[in-house]
């Protein structure tokens, strides 16, 4: 907000606000994010400028501090008109490298763990290895009913007691948020961005929804009265989010229909739970920040900042130009199963 009352534009906040939460270590972004299969942090982040719809994002990409200032300097370069790198998406070496070349600095991969991702990653690889050995044991015991080999009863022992969890493996897995913001500036521009460390023991390689194109972040400006302005940021299970497209569908339907609460009801049900392309798959999570502007002029215009989420909760910080900060601790109600339903929260403001 600071920025912005100094000039800054949309973009620029969105820029300054994600990579202050990729430098926090609670959060699964840049600093603290988790660890792939091989214990490695490879982060996805993109931004979306509104004003000229451009597009910037890089994909697992290694020994970054901040990955959203990688995506900015590829919007940056479209709107320099620099196609000498055409691609709006850079993924793995060649986007570190890309970013080196472009003043960004690299830093050391140590930096980018912390205690905490470190010894959730050591936990989630002790439940893994239980889960293979019983799966050993299991095939084991197929194999010797049916008289096609010949275990030993202490040697299968060993294995299970091998196979169990440690008491630590249930203290040291905190919740890991993906981070993002929305944002509109005092011309009425608009922007969005968001930044994540992907899924815990990731294959290493893996591209994730904040690095795709219409999943992760979207943004357009008002461009009349029956095209306002959206600013959207989405996180949850990234293959529910790439198969859905859950931020340019959402922006779709918001743009579509004059009752927003309504438009934002039908993209959780129709879009997300009901989606065709998650037929085959039991629970659905997701979680929506939305901004809408129904005005070109950002002093005239009426504004709804806009959340909701399938997961158990969502956490959501918001500020106007006249309004102090606020936070909020979103929750599913208590009788509800996450991932089967939605809630949804929102607030109008003017500027």
């Amino acid at each position: 907000m600071a920025s912005l009352k100094k000039g800054s534009s949309a973009l620029d906040a969105v820029v300054i606000a994600v990579r202050y939460l990729e430098d926090a270590a609670c959060t699964n972004a840049g600093i603290g994010s988790s660890l792939s299969l091989d214990g490695t942090v490879e982060c996805d982040a993109s931004v979306m400028d509104g004003q000229c719809l451009s597009y910037g994002a890089v994909g697992a990409i290694s020994d970054i501090k901040n990955p959203i200032m990688v995506a900015r300097k590829l919007v940056e370069e479209q709107r320099c008109g620099n196609y000498v790198c055409s691609s709006s998406t850079m993924v793995g070496s060649g986007a570190t490298k890309w970013a080196f070349e472009h003043g960004i600095p690299q830093v050391s991969p140590d930096t980018l763990k912390t205690e905490s991702s470190i010894k959730t990653y050591n936990s989630h690889k002790r439940r893994l290895r239980a889960i293979e050995e019983k799966k050993k044991i299991k095939r084991r015991k197929h194999l010797q009913k049916h008289g096609q080999g010949n275990v030993k009863d202490d040697e299968t022992a060993q294995v299970i007691c091998n196979g169990k969890q440690s008491s630590e493996d249930h203290d040291c897995n905190g919740i890991q948020d993906t981070v993002g913001a929305v944002c509109i500036d005092m011309l009425g521009n608009m922007a969005a961005g968001v930044s994540s460390g992907g899924i815990s023991l990731k294959q290493s390689g893996r591209l994730g929804p904040a690095a795709m194109y219409g999943a992760g972040c979207w943004a357009v400006n008002w461009k009349s009265e029956i095209k306002p302005g959206i600013a959207i940021a989405t996180s949850g299970t990234g293959e529910h989010l790439m198969k859905t497209l859950l931020a340019r569908e959402c922006c779709q339907s918001l743009q579509q229909d004059d009752f927003t609460e309504n438009a934002f009801k039908k993209v959780f049900q129709d879009k997300f739970l009901d989606s065709e392309f998650l037929h085959d798959t039991k629970e659905k999570f997701g979680g929506i920040l939305a901004l809408k502007c129904d005005k070109s002029d950002s002093s005239a215009g009426n504004y709804e900042l806009l959340w909701g989420h399938t997961t158990d909760s969502m956490c959501v910080g918001f500020m106007s130009s006249n309004t102090k900060v606020k936070t909020v601790i979103s929750r599913l109600e208590d009788d509800k199963i996450a991932g089967t339903t939605f809630v949804m929260e929102g607030r109008s403001f003017k500027l």
